[in-house]
């Protein structure tokens, strides 16, 4: 059938079963429904109100179709873009959107349910727990739903159900956490959320717990309520992402933990190189990061060997800078009180 685009004004030529679809103007990309077959299509020029030639199966039919549509381009003045015949053009359809509404395949299958939350927790706690499923080795098809009164649903033996709702949320007083620095840094003036979770698994196990989290202080003097709750909504998907992979895989010291515990260590370190820090935080330091540089190659993962390392070298840095650092303030004081 023959169209016209809407935004080139160019006349195309588009196969049949296409019709209901869209396709792309291969002169300018704009999109165009195709007409669905059930009303003509409006002429786009003389050669529109021809009567059909001769059969294009033959080499006569051919020819006389290549003069009807040269007459047509003649009458109109315009170019017709032959979209079924010409080689180098490709129609570009776009496909409806499918929506998954249960396991398409074998794999285990994570359920992701979300209840009270106006604030996006719980889909800040899907992603996490995602990503944590990941650093695990763990394959699920994750399928997210809203929690309602359809229940949920029956699980295999294999697979995963989570719900989450926010409980609390309270934004603090930003006035405290700016003025009364550092009481701040205490706890004064939190902003604070709290996340019923539940977890419950094809095997009959189910498990209700909380998690909180309660922050003061972005960097030092306070912060703004939403960016105190945005970084509350990470930490309480976290928890709940460690909490899934440690339910899964029964032990405390699981793949993200290990990595985690590099990133800490590494920034313990990095804090300890201020001057009279290294002897707090170096030890701390050091050890953290020699667990997790442990667990990283003794499982073999693919990633924070670095970090960790990182993190004890600067915690033995801490040591040795701390005590260049305390050695003559130390002499000082003995000769003082000689």
């Amino acid at each position: 059938m023959r169209i016209r685009c809407s935004k080139c004004k160019k006349a195309l030529n588009v196969r049949d079963d296409l019709a209901g679809r869209k396709v792309r103007c291969p002169a300018c990309g704009a999109a165009i429904r195709v007409p669905d077959g059930k009303k003509s299509p409006q002429p786009v020029g003389a050669g529109a109100r021809r009567a059909k030639g001769p059969s294009t199966d033959t080499d006569a039919g051919r020819e006389t179709a290549s003069a009807a549509q040269s007459e047509a381009q003649g009458a109109t003045g315009e170019d017709h873009l032959e979209l079924e015949l010409e080689p180098d053009i490709s129609v570009q359809t776009e496909e409806p959107v499918k929506k998954k509404v249960g396991p398409s395949g074998e794999e285990p299958v994570f359920y992701l349910a979300k209840g009270n939350d106006k604030l996006g927790t719980t889909t800040t706690a899907w992603n996490r727990i995602e990503e944590v499923m990941a650093d695990e080795g763990l394959t699920f098809e994750f399928i997210r739903q809203q929690a309602g009164p359809l229940g949920e649903p029956a699980l295999r033996k294999d697979d995963m159900y989570f719900s989450a709702g926010v409980d609390h949320i309270e934004y603090g007083s930003r006035f405290v956490r700016a003025f009364v620095f550092p009481l701040n840094l205490l706890g004064l003036g939190a902003a604070r959320l709290e996340v019923t979770a539940q977890l419950r698994d094809g095997k009959g196990t189910s498990t209700s717990f909380k998690v909180k989290a309660r922050r003061a202080c972005h960097w030092l003097f306070g912060g703004s309520d939403d960016r105190l709750i945005e970084l509350n909504k990470k930490t309480v998907a976290n928890k709940c992402a460690l909490h899934m992979a440690r339910h899964i895989k029964g032990k405390w010291l699981v793949n993200s933990a290990v990595y985690e515990l590099g990133r800490l260590s590494a920034v313990l370190g990095g804090v300890g190189l201020i001057p009279g820090l290294g002897y707090l935080l170096g030890a701390p330091a050091a050890v953290l990061g020699l667990v997790s540089l442990g667990a990283n190659l003794s499982r073999n993962l693919p990633k924070g060997k670095g970090v960790a390392a990182l993190g004890v070298a600067l915690g033995i840095a801490d040591f040795v800078l701390s005590g260049l650092f305390w050695s003559p303030i130390v002499e000082a004081a003995r000769n003082l009180f000689a």
